[in-house]
């Protein structure tokens, strides 16, 4: 029988997926089993698939923690006057080459600083 997981619990067993725990440390925490655990995180992200590439890891934090994702990301700072497709957009994030506007507008929709936005995670290629 498998256990109901709230909402904050994905969150929560996302986060520790991207710092590094394996399916079965998260198995542990919440009382569950690893294909369990991978069931929910697979089903978590099915729009957004590819969290776990983007070099930011505050964007990548806020699009989790405000259950959003990298099109709805993509929306917002379309409302603020970019101009460039999705696909780019995306590349870009993966890659950690966002431009200084694009940044900024990031910043301006999520109210993070810049400051946090420009710290890469250097461990994802």
């Amino acid at each position: 029988m498998k256990k109901y997981i709230s909402k904050q619990q994905k969150i929560d067993m996302y986060t520790m997926r991207l710092n590094g725990y394996s399916f079965a440390d998260i198995a542990v925490k919440y009382h569950t089993t690893r294909q369990n655990v991978h069931e929910i995180l697979h089903n978590s992200i099915k729009g957004d698939r590819h969290y776990s590439r983007i070099r930011y890891p505050a964007i990548r934090q806020w699009i989790l923690d405000n259950e959003a994702s990298i099109k709805k990301l993509h929306e917002l700072i379309q409302e603020r006057g970019y101009d460039r497709g999705y696909a780019p957009f995306y590349q870009r994030l993966g890659a950690g080459t966002l431009s200084d506007d694009e940044l900024s507008l990031i910043s301006k929709v999520t109210s993070m600083s810049l400051d946090d936005l420009n710290f890469m995670d250097d461990s994802i290629k």
